[in-house]
């Protein structure tokens, strides 16, 4: 069973609810043909696949959807395999304001940073890319990794230089990794 929402199609009955304790919604057109339903793991399906011509994938869930657009995947090379945003002036550990398996920061010294994984990568051939706030005395940052032959595949170490060529400690650090 599942609580229902329905478009009706008849006078009167521009729309009908319907309910039950089972946690899974669906959405109904035509009285009663479903449309779309969401399950209590929030996983959205379509009961028929969105047509290409009309801006769709063809697919009828988000996974077929993923793989419909060119061929990437969630084990892609092509898709970020980690990311973060976190203040830098804070002490370790420091807690991030949002990220993608990303287990914790750790501050090791002014502008110099460690970012430990919450799933391991296949290999150390990853690639990063980053942002930097200015900071009041340099208004250029440059965020750079350890050597190639620190980086581990459960972490990986960078710092933060200013224009003096001085570590730096910035209120806004952005880091996405990528890796196959």
């Amino acid at each position: 069973m599942a609580s229902i929402i329905s478009a009706g199609t008849t006078s009167g009955t521009s729309l009908n609810l319907s309910g039950d304790t089972s946690g899974v919604l669906q959405l109904a057109s035509n009285g009663s043909t479903t449309a779309l339903t969401i399950s209590t793991a929030q996983v959205v399906t379509l009961a028929n696949a969105l047509p290409i011509a009309s801006g769709g994938t063809g697919a009828t869930s988000a996974g077929t959807a993923l793989s419909n657009l060119g061929g990437l995947s969630g084990s892609s090379s092509q898709l970020v395999k980690a990311w973060v945003n976190f203040d830098g002036t804070l002490s370790s550990p420091i807690t991030p304001r949002a990220s993608f398996n990303v287990s914790s920061v750790t501050k090791n010294s002014t502008g110099d940073y460690t970012i430990n994984f919450t799933t391991s990568f296949a290999n150390t051939n990853y690639s990063i890319c980053g942002t930097a706030s200015a900071n009041p005395t340099y208004f250029a940052q440059v965020l750079s990794p350890y050597p190639y032959s620190t980086q581990t595949t459960s972490a990986m170490r960078f710092r933060v230089f200013g224009s003096a060529s001085t570590l730096s400690d910035v209120d806004l650090l952005s880091i996405a990794i990528f890796s196959s």
